[in-house]
């Protein structure tokens, strides 16, 4: 009997969770009930984002990861301009 290869299941298993988890950040802190669910520029699974529309809430308590309000919420700053523009 042939044995399944473990790499390509353990590579479909990391790209599954990078689709999950690498999609939305939190641009704020999120609660759900009374609990602390997600914190302001951390990852947010991309099933509570489609279950709950938060990226449809307004404003959106989400954003794409790495765009310009994902890379805010987490702290990522970008650097600064030069004097040459550069």
């Amino acid at each position: 009997m042939t044995q399944p290869d473990p790499t390509a299941e353990v590579d479909a298993r990391r790209k599954e969770q990078l689709k999950e988890y690498g999609t939305w950040v939190a641009t704020g802190d999120i609660t759900v009930g009374n609990a602390l669910a997600f914190t302001a520029g951390h990852p947010v699974p991309a099933g509570h984002v489609e279950r709950f529309g938060w990226d449809k809430e307004n404003p959106p308590l989400v954003a794409k990861a790495g765009t310009k309000a994902a890379n805010e919420a987490a702290g990522v700053v970008a650097p600064a301009k030069t004097e040459s523009g550069k």
